[in-house]
């Protein structure tokens, strides 16, 4: 019994492997993720002070809205995961770019 559901687990799994949508989805999350780590290693530098980090809240806020208009034109320059995947002309990102 228990091998059956695991092996029921293990395919409900892989069909999210197969998902396109979910694929984007993971691309762009993973995407935002290393922006954002990014953001936060140079926000965490030694002997930063709030004054020096400042600057790089308002230059990540402007970089946020370049990655929203690039999206919406379907250029993915900025995301590389995005970018390898096969993302269709009208897919609506709008669930994150709210």
């Amino acid at each position: 019994m228990k091998a059956l559901k695991f092996k029921s687990e293990i395919d409900q799994k892989l069909e999210k492997l197969e998902d396109q949508v979910w694929l984007i989805k993971l691309a762009f999350l993973c995407d935002m993720t290393r922006h954002l780590n990014a953001l936060n290693l140079s926000i965490q530098e030694r002997n930063n002070v709030l004054h020096e980090s400042v600057p790089k809240l308002m230059a990540f806020s402007r970089k946020l809205q370049l990655f929203k208009q690039h999206i919406e034109l379907g250029n993915y320059i900025h995301f590389e995961y995005l970018s390898q995947s096969q993302v269709p002309d009208n897919f609506n990102f709008m669930f994150f770019l709210k």
